[in-house]
């Protein structure tokens, strides 16, 4: 509990020493669960690639445009739906959906980035509770309830007088707009949700894969992981002497995980990613 009540702890550290093993953590695990022949892959992941690449043009002097991130990751959401096997209802509705809330998505890009980066940590529990049996129910429920109730414990914690720099930048990004009090509530609770997503996809949902080779194909994994490690790598090496820059560069290298996980669930559905 002590280092939940610790924003900076979470927020700095939780980054730098957790932040690429639990995506490769993720890649590993999504190129075993879902099924899609090579072809169809690339031209998925193309606009999650051609975002990564933004980013790192970015961080070499590039320009970029701020909406950049929602447009390319709702084109793979979009290219997902409509290239998952099935009849042409299917496709179609799909298509549907994904296309109404990439419309939402696009009025207001700046909104859209915010929420996802809040709602992003959240989206590891359902991958969770859709691909283990022993998640559900009763364990689902006590799950729930035991998080709810860390929430709440942490939203009694009292904000101090005086904010590091650190936690007050925080507050301006993912709180904006926002009282001080009700602007570092939010930070604890995304501190707590980020350090659930750390467990949930380093730990208990390597816990509930299946055996190696039962699912999907490791190609995709191994070729998104690959470009990572190369893409993030060599741009992180410049900040390695602020922990603070470098988390930043982590954090804007890795914002494409967000959208690949809505990927995902655009190609497999709700109902095909249950174990």
């Amino acid at each position: 509990m002590a280092v939940m009540l610790s924003p900076t702890a979470v927020l700095l550290v939780g980054p730098l020493v957790l932040g690429i093993p639990h995506v490769l953590s993720e890649l590993r695990v999504l190129s075993r669960r879902v099924q899609i022949n090579r072809v169809t892959l690339c031209w998925v992941l193309a606009p999650l690639v051609l975002l990564i690449l933004l980013r790192v043009g970015e961080k070499s002097g590039m320009e970029r445009s701020s909406g950049s991130d929602v447009v390319l990751g709702c084109a793979a959401m979009l290219a997902a739906a409509i290239a998952r096997p099935g009849d042409s209802t299917d496709r179609i509705g799909r298509a549907l959906i994904v296309v109404g809330i990439s419309a939402l998505a696009l009025y207001d890009t700046r909104l859209t980035t915010l929420l996802l980066a809040h709602l992003h940590n959240l989206i590891a529990l359902l991958f969770l509770f859709l691909w283990s049996r022993s998640m559900r129910g009763v364990r689902a429920v006590a799950l729930l309830g035991g998080m709810v109730l860390a929430a709440g414990t942490l939203s009694l914690a009292a904000r101090p007088s005086e904010p590091s720099a650190f936690i007050w930048s925080l507050q301006q990004s993912l709180a904006p707009g926002l009282s001080a009090d009700l602007g570092y509530w939010l930070v604890l609770m995304y501190a707590f949700a980020q350090l659930i997503h750390y467990i949930v996809w380093l730990v208990w949902i390597p816990a509930v894969e299946p055996a190696a080779g039962t699912h999907g194909s490791r190609s995709g994994g191994a070729f998104i992981a690959a470009l990572m490690i190369v893409a993030m790598g060599l741009p992180m090496l410049a900040a390695i002497e602020s922990p603070i820059a470098l988390r930043d560069q982590y954090l804007a290298l890795s914002s494409f995980h967000g959208w690949l996980e809505l990927t995902v669930l655009a190609y497999c559905g709700m109902r095909d990613h249950a174990a």
